[in-house]
């Protein structure tokens, strides 16, 4: 209910776009129930305002078949993106991590590739591989990179 109260408040106070973080601690007892409702919570909200919902699930703390159960999982709910790393987790996105969210994700869930993309060569790969957007804390060396190029 908390993650729901705050989600509300940011939406009253403007915002357009939503990250969630899933409790990981519920995955892992295999409680999809209870990962289901807090997704459904805020997804819920948008009967009353219009913004994307970003689910972020820490793919470095999970196997593959907890991120196969959470996509199949994550795609019976109205979120927007499925995000892979908040960036504090012990490591970024991956390119299997991409493959494999795509290998289950329904059409109109999209990706955001996060967390640890410091190169161009990597980002590009990610979009390759299927991410739909990249967060990075390295956006302007990464442009500055892409137009360098020959």
């Amino acid at each position: 209910a908390s993650k729901a109260y705050l989600a509300a408040t940011a939406l009253e106070e403007g915002a357009d776009e939503l990250d969630m973080v899933i409790n990981i601690g519920a995955l892992k007892d295999r409680d999809y129930h209870t990962v289901g409702q807090e997704i459904d919570a805020i997804a819920a909200l948008k009967q009353e305002y219009r913004f994307i919902l970003k689910v972020i699930i820490e793919t470095a703390f999970l196997s593959v078949e907890e991120l196969a159960e959470l996509i199949i999982l994550i795609n019976q709910t109205e979120a927007d993106f499925v995000k892979t790393s908040t960036g504090f987790g012990p490591r970024g996105a991956s390119l299997e991590d991409i493959a494999n969210i795509i290998k289950h994700k329904r059409p109109s869930l999209k990706i955001k590739a996060s967390g640890g993309i410091r190169d161009l060569d990597l980002a590009l790969a990610m979009i390759e591989a299927g991410a739909d957007r990249l967060g990075t804390s390295s956006a302007g060396q990464l442009l500055a990179d892409y137009q360098a190029r020959p």
